[in-house]
């Protein structure tokens, strides 16, 4: 554990706090940055608290958001229902929420304005994203939330350090999903859902007739469609990621005591509620894992 009297970041945080990689060194503070103590190799902690090599510059090959669909963005996420919410109600206070993959910050904020008992920590890989959720978090006024740029292969945290943790829209679309998965058992005692599983039973010709019956349905309601559906799954694809059916993810996560497939409605992305057959043929599904 790492301390200071004057340090940049909250004691809560350097509490769990480890050097990315093999061996999980120590870390120690100097000034404004953390250094390993095996390695002596310096972490930035200005102007972004940075645990990678070489951080994406913009959101991993998808197209940022402008200010105005941000602010949608975060308004549709304090509205609605998530299917982690349950869970995060059962937390008890004190304890540390991680977010792997965490986008924008609207979920991790919304976490913390809701349990201001509980602090969140939230990485990604971008730093426009990145940037945003500290912007928001500031402008919040939250004091019980944190982000950093970090790999989900190679995250900076001791074993063990979280009770529960989740990941939205990540582990398909990376080259090597297991090497995340790993890194997840290893940081998260508990509990962990993988949420926004894109499902795959029909290729890509699925996606492209709900991204039309989308269109169709904000024309006839009289808003803007959300692109996504077809826009993500089209650009992230492209990164090698791996898109399969919502069953085979389970595979993932063989040996832990309980793995529940929550599947989701045929045409929604973020609901409280998952259907327990439609759901295999629809947009996406969710795994909630007990480790």
């Amino acid at each position: 554990m790492i301390q200071s009297k004057t340090s940049p970041i909250p004691e809560w945080v350097l509490a769990v706090l480890r050097a990315p990689g093999p061996g999980a060194s120590s870390l120690r503070l100097e000034e404004e940055s953390l250094v390993c103590a095996s390695s002596g190799r310096k972490y930035p902690l200005h102007p972004i608290p940075n645990f990678m090599k070489e951080p994406e510059t913009a959101s991993a090959g998808i197209l940022p958001l402008n200010a105005e669909a941000l602010s949608r963005k975060w308004k549709a996420v304090r509205a609605k229902p998530w299917i982690g919410d349950a869970a995060v109600e059962a937390l008890p206070a004190g304890r540390i929420v991680l977010s792997v993959g965490e986008g924008y910050g609207e979920f991790a904020l919304r976490i913390a304005q809701r349990r201001p008992d509980l602090c969140v920590i939230g990485t990604e890989i971008a730093v426009d994203r990145i940037s945003h959720a500290i912007a928001l978090r500031d402008r919040l006024g939250l004091k019980n939330a944190w982000f950093c740029l970090a790999s989900a292969g190679s995250l900076p945290f001791a074993a063990g350090s979280f009770e529960f943790g989740y990941a939205r829209g990540l582990l398909q679309i990376l080259p090597d999903p297991l090497s995340a998965v790993a890194e997840l058992k290893r940081v998260i005692g508990k509990r962990l859902l993988v949420d926004q599983l894109g499902n795959h039973p029909y290729d890509l010709i699925w996606f492209w007739l709900l991204q039309r019956y989308e269109n169709l349905r904000a024309h006839l309601q009289g808003r803007l469609p959300n692109t996504r559906i077809w826009g993500d799954i089209a650009q992230t694809r492209e990164l090698g990621g791996i898109w399969r059916s919502v069953t085979y993810y389970k595979q993932w996560f063989r040996g832990c005591r309980e793995v529940k497939l929550l599947t989701n409605y045929l045409f929604v992305w973020e609901t409280g509620t998952h259907h327990p057959f439609w759901g295999r043929f629809g947009y996406s599904g969710a795994l909630d894992v007990h480790f």
